[in-house]
Order: C-alpha cells, then sequence, then structure tokens
C-alpha cells in the first residue's frame, strides 16, 4: 500500500543515510511517546521482495517522512518471519532514537573504566539543563571517554542553562531514570533523541505548548461534539490533603523537642468545600524562609506554584485517560498540537452547557497506523502524566459543581 503524504526509507545506522526507499507493504506503525521511548512495526509480504534481504537486520533503521517533514525514525531491534498459509510476512521492529537512552547507566566515575573509579558518586550542581545534558555527554555522548559506551553519531545541542539550580547524584543511576528527574526542574520542555537534518542524531530539549492557554478562547479542544475524541475513562476522588500546616523553624534540642519558630499553610478552598478538611503536617525545622515554608506546602498540595487559581489544579485525584484523533476541518497533528502539548478534552454528561466535565493534562503518546484499509489512522493518550513538577500547569478536571462553586467565590469576591 502507499499513503501520498508518506516516505518510508531503510537507513544505514552507521551513517544515517538513506539506502532504500520502501513503498510496498502490508502495515506500519510508529508510537512516540513524551520523555519516553517509542516504537515501530513495519510488516511486508516477503514475496514482493521490495526489501533487499541485505537491508533485513541491526545495522538498519527506519526513517518516514510525513507531510515533507521527518517525523520518526530508529533502529531495528528485531526482525521476525512467517508463514500462515501462502502468506510469508517479514515483521521488522525497532524503537524510536530514545531507546538509546536505555543503553547506559550514568556511573559514578565516566572518566574511568569500571574497575578503576576514584569516585563514588558523580555528583554535578547548576542550571537542570546543564547538568541534565552533562550527565548525557559523559556517559553516551561526544565526550564519554569509552569509545564503547558512545552513542554513534549522537550529538548534544548547546546549552542554554535553562531551567532551575539543581544538586544532583548519580551512582549506577539508570540514565532514563536522572532524566526524568531533572526534566521536572526545566518548566516548558520535554527531553529526546532525534535525527536531525545534518544525519546526526541529536539529544535536545523539545518545548511543548499550552495549547488551552488557561481556558482561553482559541484553544485546542478534544471532544465527541468535535469528533476528534475516540474513547474516554476517567475517574476523580478525594484528594490526600485538602490543608497543610508547615512549621519552621531551628532545632535547638538536638532533635528531642523541635522548636517551630516560623509557620506557613496553604488550602485548596474548593477541595476543602467538596471532601472537607484533610489536614497534614510537614515538618521543615531546617529553615525558617517563609517562601520555602508555602513551598512545601504547595508541594504537599499539589498546586502549581504561585498560580493565582491554585485551588483549581487539584479539587480531586484525578485519573483521565482520554484517546484522541486527527478529523478533516479539526486541529491537525504537527499544526496545532503534538506531542507533550497541554490540551483540553470535553467529556458531555447531559444536554446542558454545565452537564460536561473538562480534564486538561498533556498528550503523553501518539500512535500512526497505515494499513491496507484503513490509510492513516492517529490516536493519541491524554492523561496518565508521570512527569509533573509544580512549575507546570498541573492536570485538573472540572465539572458543573466546581464551575457553581467559582461563580459563587467570584460573587463572594464583589462584596
Amino acid at each position: 500500500m502507499s499513503c501520498g503524504h508518506y516516505q518510508i526509507f531503510i537507513r544505514d545506522n552507521s551513517t544515517l543515510e538513506k539506502v532504500q526507499q520502501i513503498s510496498r507493504y502490508q502495515r506500519l506503525e510508529m508510537t512516540r511517546r513524551r520523555n519516553d521511548v517509542g516504537g515501530w512495526v513495519l510488516e511486508l509480504d516477503l514475496g514482493c521482495e521490495e526489501l533487499k534481504h541485505q537491508y533485513q537486520n541491526e545495522r538498519y533503521g527506519i526513517e518516514v517522512w510525513r507531510k515533507g517533514k521527518r517525523y520518526f525514525s530508529g533502529p531495528i531491534t528485531r526482525i521476525g518471519r512467517s508463514l500462515q498459509g501462502n502468506t510469508q510476512t517479514l515483521t521488522l521492529s525497532g524503537t524510536d532514537e530514545n531507546g538509546h537512552l536505555l543503553r547506559e547507566l550514568c556511573l559514578p566515575d565516566p572518566w574511568r573504566y569500571t574497575t578503576q573509579f576514584n569516585m563514588a558518586y558523580d555528583s554535578r550542581s547548576g542550571a537542570a539543563e546543564r547538568v541534565l545534558k552533562n550527565y548525557v555527554d559523559s556517559n553516551i555522548g561526544p565526550n564519554c571517554p569509552d569509545a564503547s559506551r558512545r552513542v554513534p553519531n549522537l550529538v548534544i545541542e548547546a546549552s542554554q542553562d535553562r531551567g532551575e539550580q539543581v544538586y544532583y547524584v548519580a551512582r549506577f543511576d539508570p540514565m532514563k531514570k536522572v532524566l526524568d528527574d531533572l526534566i521536572l526542574h526545566i518548566p516548558g520542555y520535554n527531553y529526546g533523541i532525534t535525527q536531525n537534518d545534518s544525519n546526526q542524531l541529536e539529544f535536545k530539549l523539545i518545548p511543548w505548548t499550552n495549547r488551552w492557554q488557561n481556558g482561553t478562547s482559541g484553544g485546542v479542544e478534544f471532544s465527541v461534539r468535535l469528533r476528534n475524541l475516540i474513547a474516554y475513562d476517567y475517574t476523580y476522588e478525594r484528594p490526600d490533603y485538602t490543608f497543610v500546616l508547615v512549621g519552621g523553624g531551628r532545632d535547638t534540642n538536638q532533635g528531642d523537642a523541635p522548636v517551630y519558630r516560623q509557620f506557613a499553610y496553604s488550602g485548596n478552598e474548593y477541595a476543602r468545600a467538596r471532601w472537607g478538611n484533610w489536614v497534614q503536617f510537614v515538618d521543615k525545622r531546617g529553615t525558617t524562609d517563609t517562601n520555602e515554608l508555602k513551598q512545601a506546602a504547595w508541594d504537599a498540595l499539589k498546586l502549581e506554584d504561585g498560580k493565582a487559581d491554585a485551588e483549581k489544579n487539584m479539587i480531586s485525584k484525578i485519573n483521565c485517560t482520554a484517546t484522541i484523533t486527527e478529523v478533516d476541518g479539526g486541529p491537525q497533528l504537527g499544526v496545532d498540537w503534538d506531542l507533550g502539548d497541554y490540551v483540553r478534552v470535553v467529556i458531555h454528561e447531559g444536554e446542558s452547557e454545565d452537564e460536561l466535565i473538562e480534564v486538561l493534562d498533556y498528550i503523553n503518546e501518539i500512535t500512526i497506523t497505515l494499513t491496507d484499509q484503513s490509510g492513516e489512522e492517529i490516536s493519541a493518550t491524554v492523561g496518565s502524566t508521570n512527569y509533573i513538577s509544580n512549575k507546570w500547569p498541573f492536570p485538573y478536571l472540572t465539572d458543573r459543581f466546581t464551575r457553581i462553586e467559582e461563580r459563587l467565590t467570584n460573587l463572594e469576591g464583589g462584596y
């Protein structure tokens, strides 16, 4: 089969050069994941003999262009051949380029061989972006001293020192875990490896967009009404805490009887109105800095840092997974929305405008499938977010009760 706006190539992993174009295939499926490893599957009829046998091995990979732009690439990690009746099928599959992030650990002393470590930990401090990229560079990048650990053709995007100041310690940690920890301190960005136009693999920060802009008009919406919401599954429940008291001070009694000299507190008022008081005390006796104490309260309540309407962030504990797609006349993949973007999903519960659920969350996975029967099928998953910090917009859910509470609060504020 062939989809007109797709071009599929087999590429040489050592040079990243295209070696053959593929036009006849049974199925191609590509999945990209936010801050995670994606994958692909290509099924071909062995009888068509279009794909040369010499390219059916681990030294090669796939490169896919969509609408004139490179959309996906990655190495072959599995080769399968099957016979069913008179049908012989060749199945090639693999990861996207993020798979390289699973190859190595962050060693405690990446400048030496394993048997010659001089350091127990690899500790780094500075802007989160620089720290994150230095871990990649010294363990699998061009500045890794051990050539066997380097990923061929990998370059590291120059650091702009984005993000918060951090201190991080690594010791035989999986590299992806280190990256997952550090990306939380770089608001507005995800990370990934992509093939660039210079035939290099580039590790870089990838910006994501708030496509809803906190509810302003013109945002991207997915709903049954617009025909771009395929499925959903959501629950929400009482949050762990609705009110937090933080005590700070200096311990003058060797830990036996802490003296709290400064307090801060924060409450999720909408959640308290709905669920009542569920109170937690946080011990921060090591500081009297009011900002640090407030930050501890926001962290405990899972509130977005400094947001004016922080109570909206977590009215309830949310578990929502929605499957969205692209339809004619609606928001288009790669133009209006993409992986990692923050979007709005509307779930109608009744006839009136108020009888609906609004979920705002991140696009965490996008899958494109090309088949003989259906042509191009696009599905994406919104929700089940794992990468959240209080510097980012939080996933949250509102319903008609929330909107009533908001209106009452606004009215009361006028008196």
